[in-house]
Parts: C-alpha cells; sequence; structure tokens
C-alpha cells in the first residue's frame, strides 16, 4: 500500500461495518489507522501508508485531506429513508455518551430521553428527521461527489457483494496491491452483512437490511420526509422522482 486511505461514512451501520472491516485489515497488514473522531486528530503529519477513518465524512479545517496526491477515499452513503430507520431505533436503546448527557433544549432530558417520550415510533421518525438523523441527511447531500480521488458507493450495494467483487474495486482504488486486496475481500467477507446471522454481536445495528422504509413509511410520513429534504432522494441517486410516495403503505413500529 502506498497511498492515504480516506474511508468516510455517515450513518451508524455503515460505520460499524466498516470501522470493523478496516481496524482488521489494518491489523492484519500493520498499517497505521488513524480514527478520525474531530479534526484535531490530523493536527499532525499523517504517515504513508495509514488508513484514516472518519465517522461523519467532516473534514472541515482539514480539508487538504481530501485534494492531497497522496490520498485516494472510500465515501459511503446509505438511502436517507433508511437512515432515518436506523437511527431512531438505534438511539432510543444505545449507550453513547452523547445520548445521556442531559441538554438545555430538551428541558434538560437527554437526546435519547426526549426520543423515548414521544408516543409512538411514527412521532420518533419525525423527530429524528429534525435531529441527528437530520443531519445525517443534510451532510449526505453537500458532500462534494465530484472530488476526483473518491470512490462513491452505496450502502446497497455493498450488502449485496457477497463475492467481495465490488469491496476488491474499493481497495484498489485505495492504495492496496493485489495480495493486499485479497485479504481485505477476506476481512470483508467475514465481516459481512449478507444476513443477521452472519452479523459480528460486537456491531451494535438493529437491521442491516436495505429498503426498510418500504414497510415502515405510510403516505404521511413519506410526505412529510420530502417536505423536510426535498430532492435528496433524487439528488442522491435513490429516486427518479417523488413517485415513491404513493407506494407508501407501511406502518411505522
Amino acid at each position: 500500500m502506498n497511498r492515504r486511505a480516506v474511508v468516510a461514512t455517515h450513518h451508524k451501520t455503515g460505520t460499524a461495518w466498516m470501522a470493523k472491516v478496516f481496524k482488521a485489515v489494518a491489523l492484519r497488514l500493520s498499517v497505521p489507522l488513524v480514527l478520525m473522531h474531530s479534526k484535531k486528530v490530523l493536527s499532525d503529519p499523517v504517515s504513508i501508508p495509514s488508513i484514516i477513518f472518519n465517522n461523519h465524512s467532516d473534514f472541515r479545517g482539514v480539508d487538504w485531506l481530501l485534494q492531497d496526491p497522496d490520498t485516494r477515499i472510500f465515501h459511503l452513503i446509505r438511502d436517507p429513508r433508511d437512515v432515518i430507520i436506523s437511527a431512531m431505533h438505534y438511539h432510543k436503546t444505545a449507550r453513547e455518551p452523547w445520548l445521556h448527557k442531559p441538554r438545555s433544549r430538551f428541558n434538560g432530558m437527554t437526546y435519547q430521553q426526549e426520543l423515548n417520550s414521544l408516543p409512538d415510533d411514527r412521532a420518533r421518525l419525525i423527530w429524528e428527521m429534525d435531529n441527528t438523523g437530520g443531519r445525517t441527511i443534510n451532510a449526505m447531500k453537500v458532500w462534494d461527489y465530484s472530488l476526483e480521488k473518491s470512490c462513491e458507493m452505496k450502502y446497497e450495494e455493498l450488502i449485496e457483494d457477497v463475492d467481495a467483487v465490488e469491496f476488491a474495486r474499493v481497495a484498489s482504488h485505495l492504495g492496496f496491491d493485489q495480495n493486499e486486496v485479497a485479504t481485505c475481500q477476506e476481512e470483508f467477507r467475514r465481516r459481512s452483512l449478507f444476513g443477521r446471522k452472519r452479523l459480528p454481536k460486537s456491531i451494535h445495528v438493529r437491521s442491516g437490511m436495505s429498503r426498510q422504509w418500504e414497510s415502515v413509511y405510510d403516505l404521511g410520513l413519506a410526505q412529510i420526509f420530502v417536505e423536510k429534504f426535498g430532492t435528496a432522494l433524487i439528488d442522491l441517486g435513490y429516486e427518479p422522482d417523488n413517485s415513491w410516495i404513493g407506494a407508501c403503505r407501511g406502518v411505522p413500529g
């Protein structure tokens, strides 16, 4: 490997999955791994080779990294409708410290307490659209998809990549040589989300399935989604138009 490999994700399911994969790859190949939770992590020069994992795709203050000739980027997005569902269910029970910090905007309650105080999951889905889930979608919308050195991929493509063919393309793009790509494929398959039975217990996700929204979004919820996020699904390549709204007959729960 002869590059800085930047792995940029947005949503919890993809983040947990890819973090496990690339941590294992880094260990096996003895490549330094930088977990970039904030720009402070990159205050010092990052060696070559290295794997830089950014779990929010936020490079404010360190945007030089995206333009550096020695950097290659893998950027993963997920269907925004499923992002909301996944975020809502995760935030209901997760133990991450930020979810349990009292906040004045919630009248002293924590994020999790405020979410769980709502009457049902439909209300929680709408609330999530206005909070962390919505911010995740907005972050996907403003990402620079014209970055020359970025390999753009949808989560939905990867969970169907049983033979790790697409992931091999990702690894090759990131600068891994032929033998290293084979190692990347092996670790990807070991930690696949192809089926819940094969899902590692250490990955905290409710469901890795795609198109969950089809059984959850009712007509009203779909209309609210479009009111809040406009053409996000079209811009991100998930829908050709907003006709999907009319097919929603789901029941949140």
